[in-house]
């Protein structure tokens, strides 16, 4: 019985090591946002972009406010 239960859980956690590696494709959709989202030349002032100020890393917020 513990023989299966390891076995189980080493099976587990190969399968999530395997698919933690694999990222998503984005679509052209997506791909074309993220670019907007990261493009310089857009904004005011010129030379920032959106993700200057909405932190991905903070929930696309402002990170100061």
């Amino acid at each position: 019985m513990i023989r299966k239960s390891v076995f189980s859980l080493f099976a587990c956690c190969i399968l999530c090591i395997g698919l933690a590696g694999t990222g998503f494709a984005l679509t052209g959709q997506e791909q074309l946002g993220k670019l907007l989202y990261f493009d310089e030349n857009l904004s005011e002032p010129a030379g920032q972009a959106c993700a200057s100020c909405h932190h991905p890393d903070f929930g696309f917020a402002d990170p100061d406010q």
